[in-house]
């Protein structure tokens, strides 16, 4: 059978898949650009996928009440690999559960949703979501943010299977032309802030918790892997002044037992929509020194600095610190 993407009319602008790419630095987890760093964050799964940052980890251990449950999805699995197709094609387990009136047919409808919109596996039911559409059943909470963007960092410039495959992009028309994708990427310097929020010492709604989650550095907990997340490199995407980001250690052991942990004992201001982030003075020089002088990588700092993105500080700083300081970034 002739593979259908031989088919079509294709318009390809290498640059816009090769241009981004030479900006990744697998040291930091982001794209370098002359005017700062950038990357896929938490709030860009809220925003773009709908995936909640809440909740368990996909990796957290099945209740021993539950194990029976997830067998005989197994075992559903195992029959479809035995079929002519010898493979469990998600077709075929839709065809095998969809109004079957079998007692799995929600568990099973779960594992349908999750290996085709959220962890696509060559076009088949996934093994390894079968705990997750289990426990998603049954009413749990699953951190998928998290799970999604530990999939999407490692490569950026590797294409997996099962995923959007290049039909999808047939007889597409580009309705604005960049003429130069290149200076477009390092012109850009316009982030998205949010509107103010002040996270007290003591409960807080999910929505400012969500957003308390997008800017805390952790490890990123997926099917497969575990990532860190360094949100306070990128601290402009959010919204906040830039200082030179702190050296954050690895804890990839215990990650998935420490990521829903409750955020306390501190309280953090989040500036304003009209806020216009900033850079500190040290940041501009470190940036200008390593980053545009091309002397070498960027690289982080040993010691924690005092105005990064984890840092726990409170509105009364900012304003005080925000009326003493008048730098921005001008090249």
């Amino acid at each position: 059978m002739e593979d259908s993407s031989d088919t079509l009319v294709r318009r390809v602008r290498k640059e816009l898949m090769v241009s981004p790419n030479e900006k990744w630095c697998s040291e930091t987890q982001s794209f370098i650009f002359p005017w700062g760093e950038a990357t896929l964050t938490l709030e860009d799964m809220i925003v773009l996928g709908g995936f909640s940052v809440l909740g368990d980890s996909v990796q957290i251990q099945e209740e021993v009440e539950l194990k029976d449950t997830e067998e005989k999805l197994h075992k559903a699995r195992l029959e479809l690999n035995r079929t002519k197709s010898k493979k469990p094609y998600l077709s075929d387990w839709k065809k095998k559960f969809m109004n079957s009136g079998n007692e799995l047919e929600h568990e099973a409808f779960l594992v349908y949703w999750l290996s085709t919109f959220v962890f696509p596996f060559n076009n088949t039911a996934y093994e390894d979501v079968i705990p997750i559409a289990i426990k998603l059943a049954r009413g749990s909470r699953i951190a998928l943010a998290p799970a999604v963007l530990a999939g999407l960092r490692p490569q950026p410039n590797e294409l997996k299977n099962g995923e959007p495959r290049l039909a999808r992009w047939g007889n597409l028309k580009f309705l604005k032309t960049i003429d130069n994708v290149k200076l477009a990427l390092d012109s850009s310097a316009e982030f998205y802030p949010d509107k103010e929020v002040i996270l007290p010492d003591g409960p807080v709604s999910d929505e400012d918790f969500e957003f308390a989650r997008c800017l805390r550095v952790s490890e990123l907990v997926g099917l497969d892997t575990v990532r860190q997340y360094l949100p306070h490199r990128v601290s402009m995407q959010f919204g906040m002044d830039q200082d030179i980001p702190s050296h954050v250690g690895r804890f990839s052991e215990i990650a998935g037992n420490h990521y829903d942990e409750n955020i306390s004992n501190f309280e953090l201001y989040i500036p304003p929509r009209r806020f216009e982030a900033e850079v500190s003075e040290r940041y501009l020089k470190w940036w200008k020194q390593f980053v545009l002088g091309q002397k070498e990588e960027p690289r982080m700092l040993t010691r924690p600095q005092k105005r990064s993105l984890e840092s726990q500080i409170d509105s009364k700083t900012i304003q005080k610190e925000r009326g003493r300081r008048s730098t921005r970034i001008q090249y």
